[in-house]
């Protein structure tokens, strides 16, 4: 059981380096490198394993012929498939810290920062944020997601108040919108409605 969260762990800490791509991965490489002592072998199978699966993860994602549940099912077996593949190429104490890492900053692949910035990377494919944008709603939806999650699961919280916090978490998004990308937006927000 423990190798299995620790191997969730690792695949959470790992996924954030592939959605951000070339010009963040090295650094983002860089840091695994010093935190974890990864060796240069290691370094160069990991970055493959990242090139490799990025434009298949990528490609999941933007297929219109897939509903979003079926797009969440193969991307979690492509997931889980790497999580696999780093868990053999780390070392026992490597995997080791980069689980310790995880559980300390409070993160893994269902943890209120995961789930936000899974949506982020939604959003940005489906309206075209530009890399700026995508650093400005960041803190947003990392903030926002948990509160509206807690919100949603709170029997206490009048319907009123729930709405008000959703137009409150929307209207701090949408200040970060082009209005095209606000039109498209609201779409996205009605379509889920139904």
């Amino acid at each position: 059981m423990k190798s299995r969260i620790a191997l969730l762990a690792l695949t959470t800490l790992f996924v954030g380096l592939a959605p951000l791509a070339q010009a963040q991965d090295a650094n983002r490489m860089q840091e695994m490198r010093q935190r974890l002592g990864l060796s240069d072998a290691q370094v160069e199978q990991l970055t493959a394993l990242f090139d490799a699966d990025g434009p298949k993860m990528k490609g999941l994602r933007e297929d219109a012929s897939l509903s979003d549940t079926q797009k969440r099912e193969q991307l979690k077996g492509l997931s889980d498939a790497r999580r696999e593949k780093i868990a053999a190429i780390l070392t026992p104490e490597q995997r080791a810290k980069a689980a310790e890492e995880i559980k300390r900053r409070g993160g893994g692949p269902d943890s209120p920062q995961a789930e936000g910035l899974r949506r982020l990377q939604a959003i940005k494919e489906k309206l075209g944020l530009s890399d700026a944008q995508v650093e400005k709603l960041k803190p947003i939806l990392t903030e926002e997601g948990p509160k509206m999650k807690a919100l949603r699961e709170d029997s206490s919280t009048s319907p009123e108040e729930k709405r008000e916090a959703a137009k409150h978490s929307m209207e701090r998004i949408a200040a970060e919108l082009t209005p095209e990308q606000l039109e498209k937006f609201k779409a996205e927000v009605q379509a889920r409605k139904k």
